[in-house]
């Protein structure tokens, strides 16, 4: 990087050569861009200066955390097999673990791949085939009463009702990783009404005492689910509203 860098400078600061080297690649066709390189070459030289740096930087950190990190497991195309003995974790993929160049233990995937470019690194990921889960279906009944017209169905279906005893019956994170229409909202709704639930006394809700928030990753997504919950939860007087950047009626 040091020879083309100084090379750069070089050109960069010397405003006939740096003419005769736009014209010679770009072509008497695009003068009016060799000449608008050339009034902001200054500009252009301080943002590849900032980039310059950037990338030596980030290029003398990472050879430090790997001869830092000489001696710890290292997997440097594929990752090895582990057997993580991890609670409420559901899948039909064995595990893998390994270190990053920064340091970082990760899980993930067997025969997931990672490469190591100059700067950055990227992982492979292998397709998994579908998961057939052979779970009884856990029944409307097993949530309160009160909750019954939050859905419109008797049962849940079996990814819902494999999570049903972590998201209802406990507070513990979760992280659900299924397909667009697997039912996900559904899940995020059942800790939901878990939350309202430690909050109900007697058919009386402590509006006071808690506030939830949902996050999603897009607008029309926000206002879908805005619809969606408060339709579902309506009936027991609990608000939705949306605070989006061009939405604001919290």
């Amino acid at each position: 990087m040091g020879k083309g860098k100084n090379d750069f400078f070089e050109i960069m600061q010397d405003e006939e050569l740096l003419e005769e080297k736009l014209i010679s690649f770009f072509g008497l066709d695009e003068i009016s861009l060799v000449s608008d390189i050339i009034s902001n070459r200054l500009y252009l030289q301080r943002k590849f200066t900032e980039y310059f740096n950037l990338i030596s930087f980030h290029t003398d950190y990472q050879s430090a955390r790997i001869e830092q990190l000489k001696g710890r497991p290292q997997f440097p195309t594929q990752f090895a097999v582990i057997s993580p003995n991890l609670p409420h974790v559901y899948g039909n993929i064995q595990g893998s673990s390994g270190v990053s160049a920064f340091g970082n233990d990760i899980k993930l995937p067997l025969g997931t791949i990672r490469n190591n470019e100059r700067e950055y690194e990227e992982y492979l990921i292998p397709h998994t085939s579908k998961m057939k889960l052979d779970h009884p279906l856990v029944s409307i009944k097993n949530v309160n009463p009160y909750f019954h017209n939050a859905f419109e169905y008797e049962h849940f279906n079996p990814m819902q009702s494999l999570v049903f005893p972590v998201a209802y019956k406990t507070n513990e994170n979760m992280l659900i990783c299924a397909p667009t229409g697997a039912g996900k909202t559904d899940v995020a709704l059942l800790t939901i009404l878990r939350t309202i639930e430690e909050h109900l006394v007697g058919r009386k809700i402590d509006f006071t005492a808690f506030k939830i928030v949902y996050i999603a990753p897009m607008k029309a997504l926000a206002s879908e689910i805005v619809a969606k919950f408060s339709s579902r939860l309506s009936p027991l007087g609990i608000n939705v509203r949306e605070y989006t950047g061009t939405v604001f009626n919290v």
